[in-house]
């Protein structure tokens, strides 16, 4: 990727990113540890996967079905969490399985 292209990947990425922060979500910590700042999550380790799928935002615990396959997507503003009532809070829903 030339260089310019990169800066400006980076920088949108930035923004969708700060821009769950605005709506109260968490910041990805993807993006934070993009631009060298520490994450603000209520704790060291944030294990909490929220993902968004065409219908819902879903979150999942260790141990859940899909948990290991999950990989978050920063871009479609998919984050992590400390607690369930944190997600639940940020309007996701646990997922089922």
């Amino acid at each position: 990727m030339k260089p310019v292209k990169a800066m400006m990947a980076g920088v949108a990425l930035l923004v969708v990113g700060f821009l769950g922060a605005w709506q109260g979500d968490v910041v990805p910590v993807e993006y934070l540890d993009m631009v060298g700042m520490e994450p603000a999550y209520s704790c060291n380790a944030p294990m909490i996967k929220g993902n968004i799928n065409a219908k819902n935002k879903l979150y999942h615990v260790p141990g859940g079905v899909y948990y290991d396959n999950m990989k978050l997507d920063p871009t479609k503003g998919e984050r992590l969490f400390c607690t369930e009532a944190e997600a639940e809070a940020a309007g996701w829903t646990k997922s089922k399985r």
